[in-house]
């Protein structure tokens, strides 16, 4: 049925196929008859050799880049730290990226998270990011998506470990019921 009555609906002219137009690409050519065709032979040898060479280089970039970024020592940002003073803790592995939040299975696998001792609620570490040796770029979540931030966590020689708030939600807990907005700078030891 037309939607409007008294119209009548056309279609577009179909094109016929013509195997004639396509010939010419499936047959070998002879540079003697078209000159055009060795400047298009050596144009595509180009342009290929040329994509193979940023893609080399974009895959030397990254291999690069992600090795010089690792930490040597791949224990520094693994397993768990913890700020007794406020009864937190952030448990980890940013080098595999394989952690399980307990009761979260639907959430697979990520590079860790940080908890409190007083309640289950916790923010997720969505990417971890190494900028240095002792220094990881963080995205967290908390458990109800409904607010995120950025961090740093750097790792200090004498075995400290300093969480610095960069910018987004401000980082708040729940203690003794009720909510602790905690300081943009927090330190932590390993357990």
């Amino acid at each position: 049925m037309n939607p409007q009555s008294g119209r009548i609906m056309s279609f577009p002219r179909q094109i016929p196929f013509h195997p004639a137009a396509t010939t010419r690409l499936s047959q070998p050519s002879n540079p003697d008859n078209n000159p055009n065709d060795r400047f298009i032979k050596k144009a595509n040898r180009k342009s290929v050799s040329t994509c193979l060479h940023y893609m080399v280089l974009l895959v030397m970039t990254l291999v690069a880049g992600n090795t010089s970024a690792m930490p040597t020592d791949t224990t520094i940002f693994c397993g768990t730290i913890r700020n007794s003073e406020y009864k937190i803790y952030i448990t980890m592995d940013f080098y595999h990226q394989k952690v399980r939040v307990a009761d979260e299975d639907l959430l697979g696998d990520m590079p860790g998270y940080l908890g409190t001792d007083d309640s289950n609620r916790r923010w997720f570490i969505l990417e971890a990011t190494f900028k240095n040796n002792g220094t990881v770029d963080l995205s967290f979540v908390n458990d109800d998506g409904s607010e995120d931030f950025k961090a740093e966590l750097i790792y200090y020689s004498n075995g400290e470990y300093l969480l610095r708030h960069l910018k987004g939600s401000p980082l708040k807990t729940v203690s003794q019921k009720k909510w602790l907005k905690l300081p943009k700078e927090l330190y932590f030891r390993k357990q």
